[in-house]
């Protein structure tokens, strides 16, 4: 047996990363196998786990798990995701902080900051010009669900 984007399916020898796409996602153009990229024509072993990615297509919560879990290893994986972190101040250092753990899986953060996005604060603080105006926890909500679409955020918007 072999997972396929977290599901099981038989293992035949002679099997690709080209066929897997072709039986169950056409339009996969990012194959990752066992955790690294490899390209279409790389052979399948059995107890391999392969993710098939559109690029521009967020994957599902569960194929991103898997992904995260091959990068970082099953029990260090589970210990991140079952963690909750809070941030207090969510600007030059407090933005980088949040972004950085969302892209590891971080499972849980408590953001509070009461200011709002301002022009001079786009040099140094990861926010978009069009966030301007917005208050800095409702903005980063927005970028770090894009990061990572399964942290749970909760947001104190006060001094």
């Amino acid at each position: 047996m072999i997972l396929v984007n977290e599901q099981s399916i038989p293992f035949y020898n002679g099997l690709t990363m080209t066929d897997l796409a072709a039986a169950h996602a056409p339009a996969a153009d990012i194959f990752i196998l066992n955790g690294f990229p490899v390209q279409a024509n790389t052979r399948i072993n059995d107890g391999d786990s392969c993710s098939l990615i559109q690029k521009g297509v967020i994957p599902t919560p569960d194929e991103i798990d898997a992904l995260l879990t091959a990068r970082h290893t099953p029990g260090i994986q589970k210990k991140i995701r079952a963690s909750t972190i809070a941030i207090l101040g969510l600007g030059g250092l407090g933005s980088a902080v949040a972004g950085a753990m969302a892209k590891i899986g971080i499972g849980k953060m408590l953001l509070s900051d009461y200011d709002v996005v301002e022009p001079s604060n786009l040099n140094r603080q990861h926010y978009f010009v069009d966030q301007i105006g917005l208050l800095k926890t409702h903005a980063l909500q927005q970028n770090l669900l894009r990061m990572n679409p399964s942290v749970s955020l909760k947001l104190i918007d006060e001094k």
